[in-house]
C-alpha cells in the first residue's frame, strides 16, 4: 500500500483525500466508528425561529430616501386622480361591467396596490394600445403627452379588454414601478434584469410608495365625476 505523502492520516482527511490513494483512505476509520455515529442523534444547530443578528450598517434605511418630499408627492398622487380618468373614460366603465376584468383588478388591491397605482397601469397599457392604433407617420413628436391630454371620447376605436388580462396587469404594475422611480425621484437600477418586487420594496420603505394616498371617490366602485376625475367635489 503506497504511504500518503503527507504524514499523518489526519492530514488526508483533512484535505479530503484528494492526494491519498484510495485504499489508505477507505481503512482511516473502523466499523467500530461509523456503528456509534449511526447511534447518535444530531441536533440541528438552528432552527425557523432563529434569525441571525445584522450588522446596524447593513440594516436597511427606513428615513425618507434622497429626493421624497411627502407634500410633492401627494400633488402628484392628486393630478394622477384628477387628469388620468379622461384617458379611460370609455374603458374604465367597461371593463368595471367585465367580471373577469373586474376581478382581475380586485386582486391588486387585496394584493395592496392603491387605485392611483392601478389606475397608472390601466393608463399605460391604454397608451401603448392607442400607440398601436398609429401609422408610424402619423404619430405625433409629444406623443404620449398628447395622449394624456385626449378625452377618451375623441378615439373611434374602442380599445380591446383582452390587453387588461390579470397576466397583462401585473406585468404592467412592476413597469410602473420602475417608471414612477426614474421619474419622480431620479432612481434607477443597476442590473440589466430590473427586481421589481425589490425596487417597490424600497420605494415602500423610504418614499411612501405603499401608503401614500389622498382622499378621492373609489376607482372600482364609484362613476368618476361628471369632469372624468377621481377626486371628490369640491364642497
Amino acid at each position: 500500500m503506497t504511504q500518503c505523502p503527507f504524514g499523518p492520516r489526519l492530514a488526508c482527511l483533512e484535505l479530503f483525500a484528494s492526494v491519498c490513494p484510495y485504499d489508505e483512505v477507505a481503512g482511516l476509520l473502523t466499523e467500530a466508528h461509523y456503528d456509534t455515529l449511526r447511534q447518535t442523534t444530531m441536533h440541528p444547530w438552528t432552527d425557523t425561529a432563529f434569525q441571525p443578528p445584522n450588522a446596524p450598517a447593513l440594516i436597511q434605511p427606513t428615513t425618507p430616501g434622497p429626493g421624497y418630499d411627502r407634500a410633492r408627492a401627494l400633488d402628484l398622487i392628486r393630478d394622477n386622480y384628477a387628469e388620468l380618468p379622461q384617458v379611460l373614460s370609455q374603458t374604465l366603465p367597461r371593463l368595471l361591467a367585465d367580471p373577469a376584468a373586474l376581478a382581475g383588478l380586485r386582486d391588486l388591491r387585496e394584493e395592496g396596490w392603491l387605485d392611483w397605482q392601478i389606475l397608472m397601469a390601466l393608463v399605460n397599457i391604454a397608451l401603448d394600445l392607442r400607440l398601436q392604433q398609429l401609422s408610424p407617420d402619423s404619430i405625433p413628436p409629444d406623443y404620449p403627452a398628447r395622449f394624456l391630454q385626449t378625452p377618451e371620447s375623441d378615439y373611434t376605436a374602442p380599445l380591446s379588454l383582452d390587453a387588461f388580462a390579470p397576466a397583462n396587469l401585473r406585468a404592467q404594475m412592476d413597469l410602473t414601478v420602475l417608471s414612477i422611480g426614474q421619474r419622480r425621484w431620479k432612481l434607477s437600477t443597476a442590473v440589466k434584469t430590473p427586481n421589481p418586487a425589490a425596487f417597490k420594496q424600497l420605494l415602500d420603505a423610504r418614499y411612501g410608495y405603499g401608503t401614500d394616498d389622498v382622499p378621492h371617490r373609489d376607482l372600482l366602485n364609484d362613476p368618476p365625476h361628471e369632469h372624468e376625475t377621481l377626486l371628490p367635489p369640491a364642497t
